[in-house]
C-alpha cells in the first residue's frame, strides 16, 4: 500500500497528516524529500519527534538534507555564483543543514532514530535512511 501525501507544514502539522493517512500499528516507510532545508532546526526536530511518537511499530524514514559547511553556509554541493545569485533572487533561502559526520550522533540519536544508510549527494542533497528506535 502506497499513499502519496502533499503537505504544507505552514498550514498543518505532521501529526494531523499522520492521523489522516497512517496507521500507527503498521510498519511504515516515510519519504521526506526536499523538505528539511526550507525549515528551521526546531521545525525539523518537531517533524522527527512527531514521527517517533506517532508510531509504535517499525518505521523507517528516508529524508534528504543539505550539508552545512564549516563556515555556516548551507548550499548545493557544487553551487556556483550564478546558482547562489538566482536562489537569492527567488528568495529561496536554506534554513537548516548539518555536517554529514554529525547527523547520526548529534541529530538522529538524541531524537530516538538510528541511522542505517547515508548516501552522498548525486546533485545537491544527502540522502539518509534511518529507523525509529523505540528502545
Amino acid at each position: 500500500n502506497v499513499t502519496f501525501v502533499a503537505a504544507d507544514f505552514q498550514k498543518q502539522t505532521l501529526k494531523t497528516i499522520l492521523d489522516q493517512h497512517c496507521d500507527p500499528h503498521k510498519k511504515t516507510l516515510i519519504i521526506a524529500e526536499g523538505i528539511t532545508m526550507y525549515l528551521y532546526e526546531s521545525e525539523v526536530k518537531a517533524i522527527f519527534n512527531d514521527i517517533h511518537d506517532y508510531f509504535n511499530k517499525k518505521v523507517f524514514l528516508i529524508f534528504t538534507f543539505m550539508e552545512k559547511r564549516p563556515n555556516g553556509s548551507i548550499q548545493f554541493a557544487n553551487a556556483t555564483f550564478v546558482v547562489n545569485w538566482w536562489l537569492a533572487l527567488q528568495k529561496e533561502s536554506f534554513r537548516w543543514g548539518i555536517a554529514p559526520q554529525l547527523l547520526d550522533t548529534q541529530f538522529l540519536a538524541p531524537l530516538g532514530f538510528a541511522q542505517r544508510e547515508l548516501l552522498e549527494p548525486l546533485l545537491s542533497e544527502w540522502v539518509c535512511l534511518c529507523e525509529v528506535n523505540h528502545d
